[in-house]
Protein backbone atom coordinates (compact mmCIF):
# COMPACT_ATOMS: atom_id res chain seq x y z
CA UNK A 1 0.00 0.00 0.00
CA UNK A 2 1.12 3.37 -0.45
CA UNK A 3 1.28 6.32 2.01
CA UNK A 4 0.79 8.88 -1.03
CA UNK A 5 -2.76 10.41 -1.93
CA UNK A 6 -2.95 11.49 -5.44
CA UNK A 7 -5.10 14.86 -6.00
CA UNK A 8 -7.76 14.47 -8.49
CA UNK A 9 -7.22 18.02 -9.60
CA UNK A 10 -4.09 18.03 -10.26
CA UNK A 11 -2.39 15.24 -9.74
CA UNK A 12 0.03 16.16 -7.19
CA UNK A 13 1.36 12.94 -4.41
CA UNK A 14 0.45 14.12 -0.69
CA UNK A 15 0.74 12.34 1.83
CA UNK A 16 -2.26 9.91 3.07
CA UNK A 17 -3.24 11.71 6.16
CA UNK A 18 -3.77 15.14 4.25
CA UNK A 19 -7.02 16.16 4.41
CA UNK A 20 -6.47 18.91 1.06
CA UNK A 21 -4.06 18.85 -1.68
CA UNK A 22 -0.63 20.88 -0.67
CA UNK A 23 -0.48 22.35 -3.88
CA UNK A 24 -3.79 23.16 -5.51
CA UNK A 25 -5.50 23.06 -2.03
CA UNK A 26 -8.39 20.89 -3.88
CA UNK A 27 -10.26 18.11 -1.14
CA UNK A 28 -8.33 14.62 -1.24
CA UNK A 29 -10.63 11.65 -1.21
CA UNK A 30 -10.48 10.24 2.17
CA UNK A 31 -7.67 12.59 3.26
CA UNK A 32 -7.96 12.52 6.94
CA UNK A 33 -10.44 9.99 7.44
CA UNK A 34 -8.70 8.34 10.10
CA UNK A 35 -8.40 11.19 12.31
CA UNK A 36 -12.25 12.22 11.59
CA UNK A 37 -13.23 8.47 13.15
CA UNK A 38 -10.96 9.00 16.42
CA UNK A 39 -12.69 11.89 17.30
CA UNK A 40 -15.77 10.67 15.48
CA UNK A 41 -15.98 7.94 18.58
CA UNK A 42 -14.57 9.00 21.33
CA UNK A 43 -17.35 9.19 23.59
CA UNK A 44 -18.31 5.29 22.51
CA UNK A 45 -14.44 4.54 23.13
CA UNK A 46 -14.99 6.00 26.75
CA UNK A 47 -18.41 4.29 27.62
CA UNK A 48 -16.85 1.17 26.34
CA UNK A 49 -13.85 2.19 28.44
CA UNK A 50 -16.30 2.59 31.46
CA UNK A 51 -17.88 -0.54 31.17
CA UNK A 52 -14.56 -2.29 31.05
CA UNK A 53 -13.92 -0.34 34.36
CA UNK A 54 -17.01 -1.66 36.10
CA UNK A 55 -16.60 -5.06 35.08
CA UNK A 56 -13.31 -4.88 36.56
CA UNK A 57 -14.46 -3.12 39.68
CA UNK A 58 -17.34 -6.17 39.96
CA UNK A 59 -15.09 -8.87 39.72
CA UNK A 60 -12.75 -7.28 42.21
CA UNK A 61 -15.72 -6.65 45.02
CA UNK A 62 -17.07 -10.36 44.34
CA UNK A 63 -13.82 -11.75 45.02
CA UNK A 64 -13.66 -9.53 48.42
CA UNK A 65 -17.27 -10.37 49.34
CA UNK A 66 -16.06 -14.25 48.69
CA UNK A 67 -13.12 -13.65 51.25
CA UNK A 68 -15.46 -12.12 53.57
CA UNK A 69 -17.79 -14.55 53.61
CA UNK A 70 -15.86 -17.65 54.02
CA UNK A 71 -14.10 -15.26 56.96
CA UNK A 72 -17.14 -14.19 58.37
CA UNK A 73 -18.93 -18.02 58.23
CA UNK A 74 -15.85 -19.98 59.87
CA UNK A 75 -16.05 -17.03 62.52
CA UNK A 76 -19.86 -17.13 62.79
CA UNK A 77 -19.41 -21.15 63.17
CA UNK A 78 -17.40 -21.02 65.95
CA UNK A 79 -18.82 -18.37 67.79
CA UNK A 80 -22.06 -19.65 67.78
CA UNK A 81 -20.57 -23.20 69.12
CA UNK A 82 -18.88 -20.86 71.67
CA UNK A 83 -22.33 -19.19 72.53
CA UNK A 84 -24.15 -22.44 72.68
CA UNK A 85 -21.83 -23.40 75.02
CA UNK A 86 -21.73 -20.80 77.48
CA UNK A 87 -25.50 -21.02 77.67
CA UNK A 88 -25.98 -23.89 79.17
CA UNK A 89 -25.92 -26.17 75.83
CA UNK A 90 -23.90 -29.23 74.68
CA UNK A 91 -22.34 -27.11 72.13
CA UNK A 92 -22.03 -28.57 68.08
CA UNK A 93 -20.23 -31.46 69.13
CA UNK A 94 -16.37 -31.07 68.39
CA UNK A 95 -15.59 -28.89 65.45
CA UNK A 96 -19.67 -28.91 63.72
CA UNK A 97 -20.07 -26.01 64.62
CA UNK A 98 -17.24 -24.74 62.38
CA UNK A 99 -17.77 -27.03 59.82
CA UNK A 100 -21.54 -26.47 59.33
CA UNK A 101 -20.76 -22.45 59.16
CA UNK A 102 -18.08 -23.37 56.14
CA UNK A 103 -20.57 -25.29 54.21
CA UNK A 104 -23.26 -22.17 54.85
CA UNK A 105 -20.55 -19.91 53.76
CA UNK A 106 -19.65 -22.34 50.99
CA UNK A 107 -23.22 -22.12 49.61
CA UNK A 108 -23.36 -18.76 49.88
CA UNK A 109 -20.29 -18.02 48.01
CA UNK A 110 -21.40 -20.04 45.25
CA UNK A 111 -24.24 -17.60 44.84
CA UNK A 112 -22.20 -14.88 45.50
CA UNK A 113 -19.62 -16.08 42.43
CA UNK A 114 -22.13 -16.63 40.84
CA UNK A 115 -24.13 -13.47 40.27
CA UNK A 116 -20.93 -11.02 41.15
CA UNK A 117 -19.08 -13.07 38.18
CA UNK A 118 -21.72 -13.20 36.13
CA UNK A 119 -21.88 -9.04 36.18
CA UNK A 120 -18.30 -8.83 36.28
CA UNK A 121 -18.10 -11.24 32.55
CA UNK A 122 -21.23 -9.05 31.59
CA UNK A 123 -20.09 -5.47 32.09
CA UNK A 124 -16.34 -6.36 30.58
CA UNK A 125 -18.17 -7.99 27.78
CA UNK A 126 -20.06 -4.75 26.57
CA UNK A 127 -17.41 -3.12 27.10
CA UNK A 128 -15.41 -4.82 24.40
CA UNK A 129 -18.70 -5.77 22.27
CA UNK A 130 -18.54 -1.84 21.50
CA UNK A 131 -14.97 -1.58 20.57
CA UNK A 132 -15.51 -4.61 18.03
CA UNK A 133 -18.50 -2.28 16.76
CA UNK A 134 -16.17 0.58 16.34
CA UNK A 135 -13.49 -1.62 14.69
CA UNK A 136 -15.82 -2.89 12.36
CA UNK A 137 -17.17 0.20 11.09
CA UNK A 138 -13.73 2.14 10.95
CA UNK A 139 -12.44 -1.32 9.03
CA UNK A 140 -15.64 -1.17 6.58
CA UNK A 141 -14.74 2.86 5.83
CA UNK A 142 -11.29 2.46 5.12
CA UNK A 143 -11.86 -0.24 2.81
CA UNK A 144 -14.72 1.53 1.06
CA UNK A 145 -11.96 4.52 1.10
CA UNK A 146 -9.48 2.13 -0.55
CA UNK A 147 -11.71 0.78 -3.29
CA UNK A 148 -12.86 4.14 -4.33
CA UNK A 149 -8.97 5.54 -4.55
CA UNK A 150 -8.62 2.80 -6.70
Amino acid sequence: MSNTNLCPNCGAKNKKKDRYCLKCGTELPGGGELEAMAKKYKALRTIASIYKILGIVAGIVTILAVIGICAASVMGGAAMDSLSRDFGGYGYSGPSGVLSGVVGGLLINFFVILNGGGLAITFFAVGEGIYLLISLEENTRATVGLLKSQ
